[in-house]
């Protein structure tokens, strides 16, 4: 299966040291010149990184939008979480959903309990 990956699953997936589940669970990923400018960013800490990235909550919700309408099926990091532990690259969701809320990483009530129902985690 191919891949095309956003800087949230990226900065998400490197807060929690498990990018290896791209390459796990994906045979070719392709990161975006523009993604891959502000990933380095955020990495370097560099000015601007924070406008860039919070500025981008727009531009993912357009670009979900478009790449369904095209007929592509789209995974965010919870998704790429929930089937890594399906395919038993994890053992669970919750610690990992757990390091990125500590670490400030923007996560919805609503999406975190539907994704601990989904992976059978939710008490």
């Amino acid at each position: 299966m191919k891949a095309v990956s956003d800087s949230t699953v990226l900065i998400g997936l490197a807060k929690i040291e498990k990018t290896d589940l791209l390459r796990d669970i994906f045979h070719k990923i392709y990161i975006p010149e523009a993604v891959f400018r502000e990933v380095a960013e955020e990495s370097n800490r560099r000015a601007g990184a924070k406008t860039v990235r919070d500025s981008n909550m727009d531009c993912e919700k357009k670009a979900r939008k478009s790449a369904v309408r095209a007929g592509f099926k789209v995974m965010g990091l919870i998704g790429i979480l929930i089937v890594a532990k399906r395919l038993g690259l994890i053992t669970d969701i919750r610690t990992s959903i757990e390091t990125l809320q500590r670490e400030k990483f923007r996560l919805g009530e609503k999406i975190v309990n539907m994704a601990l129902k989904q992976a059978g985690e939710l008490m």
